[in-house]
């Protein structure tokens, strides 16, 4: 097994406009997905939230 840790230096270092997580070839299949369910989980968390504050229940 090679070490490729100045490679990988390398090429994480030589993109600078691209934040650190969206530098990789593969990071779209990564982020993408994450992003939405965390925005969904959130949407969701944040709406029952709010039903609780206001004392609204949901009819079983």
């Amino acid at each position: 097994m090679a070490n490729k840790v100045l490679s990988l230096q390398k090429f994480y270092q030589a993109n600078t406009q691209a934040s650190l997580y969206w530098r990789h070839p593969r990071s779209k299949f990564y982020m993408i997905p994450y992003w939405i369910g965390f925005t969904g989980l959130m949407g969701y968390t944040s709406y029952y939230f709010g039903r609780m504050v206001i004392g609204k229940k949901d009819k079983p």
